[in-house]
């Protein structure tokens, strides 16, 4: 008897027992939810701010590569002169000015060209432009960075006896349009009379960077942007600007002639992360910049 009466005591939980539990588990559940969705949403900016980080160095190595190697250089973009090298160079580590294109020291900005000898600026006289906005690397000055719109860098290129496949071939330069005789002088190490020339473009358009390269003799090489410009794509992180309703661009260069230095500044940015890959590239071949 006193057995039955102890199983019949067993009443389980009252419903306001029941209604707490569920209410506290539902506190819990909420809690577990924030924290995984926050987790997930930290996880998602971090890999973004990586990814942007990796296509700015991306950009940075390569063109500080081709730099490094170039014997002819052609920049096109927009010269903006401050009023001191010391603001031009305030500016340059500002984000907010670059973002918003605007800075009280800024004198003036003019579309330019800039190249090394008066070969490469009666080049570009022939292709219609005005000579006064053609300038020469050695007449940089520390008040004026170059907003690059795009940028040319020719490289010399060893012929590699594979793809040549011939002793001795007369070609036309794909970059020229002129007839060249090749000839191989050595046969260890395999060396001929002349070397290709690889030319390297950078076109920034807006938040996007655009890579090619053409080659004067070895043109299966060729990486070239035609049709869909998708797949010559470097980047599509760049930090783009507007001044006064000017297309510019977050790549900046400033010139060094006399020893032989680039400094090169590119700024790029996803959402609220901006990232900035900057410094100074020292061209082995100082003629580049001289006239």
């Amino acid at each position: 008897m006193t057995f039955m009466k102890k199983i019949k005591s067993n009443d389980g939980f009252t419903l306001v027992e029941l209604v707490i539990a569920l209410a506290i588990l539902a506190f819990i559940m909420t809690a577990v939810g924030t924290l995984m969705g926050s987790s997930v949403l930290s996880f998602r900016k971090s890999r973004a701010d990586i990814s942007v980080q990796n296509e700015a160095q991306a950009v940075y190595d390569k063109m500080s590569d081709v730099l490094m190697q170039s014997k002819k250089i052609v920049v096109h973009g927009y010269e903006v002169t401050f009023a001191s090298a010391d603001a031009a160079k305030t500016f340059l580590q500002d984000y907010k000015k670059v973002e918003d294109g605007k800075d009280g020291n800024i004198t003036s900005y003019t579309e330019c060209y800039y190249v090394a000898t008066e070969e490469e600026k009666e080049a570009l006289k022939s292709q219609g432009i005005d000579e006064g906005i053609i300038h020469y690397f050695e007449s940089a000055s520390p008040e004026k960075l170059i907003f690059v719109k795009e940028i040319q860098i020719d490289i010399a290129l060893s012929i590699d006896v594979e793809l040549f496949g011939e002793d001795e071939k007369d070609m036309m330069d794909a970059l020229t349009g002129e007839s060249v005789h090749v000839i191989k002088e050595q046969t260890s190490p395999l060396i001929y009379n002349i070397n290709d020339t690889q030319r390297n473009t950078f076109t920034f358009d807006e938040k996007n960077v655009y890579y090619e390269k053409r080659h004067s003799l070895q043109t299966g090489l060729d990486d070239v942007i035609s049709g869909d410009a998708k797949y010559n794509l470097y980047s599509d992180s760049l930090k783009h600007t507007l001044n006064d309703g000017t297309d510019m661009t977050s790549c900046i260069m400033t010139f060094d002639g006399t020893n032989g230095a680039i400094g090169l500044y590119i700024y790029f940015d996803d959402k609220s992360f901006s990232y900035l890959t900057e410094g100074m590239v020292k061209v082995r071949n100082s003629d580049v910049l001289e006239k």
